[in-house]
């Protein structure tokens, strides 16, 4: 039985999960660490942080899927179970910065669960800083052969792993994989985020108590690490190490649980500050974790990308982002606000957002860092939510035309857009990838769209429309549209000329399989209502020996079809 310490096994994992055991040959503990962490790691962030796992025998956490490794024989039931958990990286549990007495307070917002209520004094409303924020672009990481190379060479030098290593790829993550033995490193393609793991011993229950390394030491390794990589920027805040993981054994009797668990690895994190305001989120989260004697067991780059200040801009306040909050439902957060009775506001800063490292963004995200306290039948917990502290950016929906409509040359196309989220009134823009801008205005028509595209063929227009809202803030939509060239008799590969080429075609297509004339009728060249050899015949006649024009079959110079 797999799930988190709240719930059961999330279903959107299912890919992931069995990919982890399918493809990577895992174990199903493995698996369901990895996949968690891959698909759910903004919540992460939050409360619900741990998963946990509970088996008949604690070999069976270590199970394969048949054919892939091990697979225990099942056990007698005996009314004995065995429970193993992980917390992931993440925020401790907070302490609240001030006394919150929610006599005092007012509610303030209605959030879309109509139970729900948030509660913050006009004191913090009032007291929390706001001031215009520098507005950080993100310099993109190429992921390269050079790249992998240079990150393998640094492991080599400073660990001596992957100094020789077998590459490959997994198309459904996007990410390179290297292995040395027991060592894997994965590296995302889009980001250059990537995370080491050495397999044979990072989670996986021991026979006795490690020696794990004491605060100090553990510090002390994990600068050294990152300072071998070139990654630990002055602007890395060190985070208190942490226990990660729990080895064998709670055994259920009865209704109890018997504890005899001790931590395997140590988990020491940095975040990040630039320009005064703490950076957070998956990709701002460098982390190395050691186990017994102080071993390197696993290491996480989330991207720390190369940020750079290009203006400034004006955050929104933090009672307009509880607004936002209150008229969107929680979905307009970055982590989503619990699910409680009430939602007690403790206090609140501006800071940005990282995104995972399996995506990359122009651009850092500002938001209001809100702490708080779920109240939930009188049980209170600490939760942290990020709301975004910039104006909400508006969606833009092509309702007209639909995606791949087809229409003649010369046809009117009609076009119709809406907006929503954002800050109207709403400017639309309309543009072809192929003609440039088409005018603006919610709905109009478009006429004259080219006919023809690459070598004669239809074209295929890319129709983009631009949003831009009150606060200009911009949107981008597409959908393509095919614009039908009129056909020539005979033009059977469409460029808009007749020559032994196309009686080519129309045998590539009868006897190989090759792509059919467009459209087929221009492949008819002796109007008998099919496309076969005698119409390939008909254009080399015409071509060489001055027969009759392709569709003419009584040679009055005018098309019979």
């Amino acid at each position: 039985m797999l799930g988190w310490h709240t719930n059961m096994l999330d279903v959107n994992l299912g890919t992931r999960f069995g990919n982890q055991l399918a493809k990577k040959h895992r174990t199903i503990w493995t698996s369901w660490k990895n996949a968690a962490r891959k698909s759910h790691y903004v919540n992460l962030w939050t409360h619900t942080r741990k998963i946990v796992a509970i088996a008949e025998e604690e070999v069976h956490m270590s199970d394969h899927i048949w054919g892939a490794g091990t697979v225990a024989a099942d056990y007698p039931n005996n009314g004995n179970y065995h429970y193993r958990w992980h917390k992931f990286r993440g925020y401790k549990d907070m302490e609240p910065s001030l006394s919150v007495d929610p006599l005092s307070l007012s509610p303030v917002q209605v959030s879309a669960e109509p139970e729900q209520i948030i509660l913050v004094s006009d004191e913090l409303l009032n007291s929390v800083k706001r001031e215009p924020m520098p507005h950080l672009l993100v310099n993109p990481t190429v992921v390269d052969a050079a790249y992998i190379e240079n990150l393998a060479g640094l492991f080599c030098n400073n660990y001596n792993i992957f100094c020789d290593y077998d590459l490959a790829y997994d198309q459904d993550e996007a990410e390179y994989e290297l292995f040395d033995g027991p060592h894997e490193l994965e590296i995302l393609e889009e980001s250059g985020g990537w995370e080491y793991n050495q397999t044979a011993i990072y989670g996986m229950p021991v026979a006795a108590p490690p020696t794990l390394p004491d605060d100090s030491d553990a510090q002390d390794s994990a600068q050294a690490f990152w300072m071998s990589f070139g990654l630990l920027t002055p602007t890395a805040v060190l985070m208190d190490p942490e226990c990660l993981e729990v080895g064998v054994v709670e055994s259920q009797t009865g209704n109890e649980f018997e504890d005899s668990t001790y931590y395997l690895n140590v988990n020491v994190q940095h975040i990040r500050t630039d320009y005064g305001y703490n950076i957070l989120g998956p990709g701002a989260n460098l982390e190395v974790v050691f186990g017994n004697n102080c071993e390197l067991q696993s290491s996480y780059y989330g991207g720390w990308r190369d940020i750079y200040e290009s203006g400034t801009f004006e955050p929104i306040t933090l009672a307009d982002a509880l607004a936002y909050v209150a008229a969107s439902g929680p979905e307009v957060t970055v982590t989503g606000v619990p699910l409680c009775d009430e939602f007690i506001v403790d206090n609140a800063e501006l800071g940005y957002y990282e995104a995972p490292m399996d995506t990359f963004i122009l651009e850092l995200q500002p938001v209001w860092q809100v702490n708080g306290f779920c109240v939930y039948d009188e049980d209170t917990t600490a939760y942290q939510v990020l709301i975004p502290a910039d104006y909400p950016i508006p969606q833009g929906i092509i309702q007209e035309p639909a995606q791949d409509t087809s229409i003649d040359c010369g046809e009117v196309l009609n076009v119709y857009g809406a907006a929503t989220g954002g800050t109207s009134p709403y400017q639309y823009d309309w543009y072809s990838d192929m003609d440039g801008y088409l005018g603006s205005g919610q709905s109009f028509q478009v006429a004259n769209l080219s006919c023809t595209g690459k070598e004669g063929a239809s074209a295929v227009h890319t129709i983009i429309l631009e949003i831009t809202d009150e606060n200009s803030k911009k949107d981008w939509t597409t959908v393509n549209v095919r614009v039908i060239a009129p056909h020539i008799c005979g033009d059977s590969n469409s460029d808009q000329n007749i020559n032994i080429s196309d009686a080519v075609w129309i045998v590539n297509y009868v006897f190989i399989g090759g792509d059919p004339p467009d459209p087929l009728e221009s492949g008819d060249t002796n109007c008998d209502g099919s496309v076969n050899v005698s119409d390939a015949v008909w254009v080399i006649n015409y071509v060489f020996v001055g027969g009759n024009a392709p569709c003419d079959t009584n040679g009055d110079n005018i098309p019979d079809c």
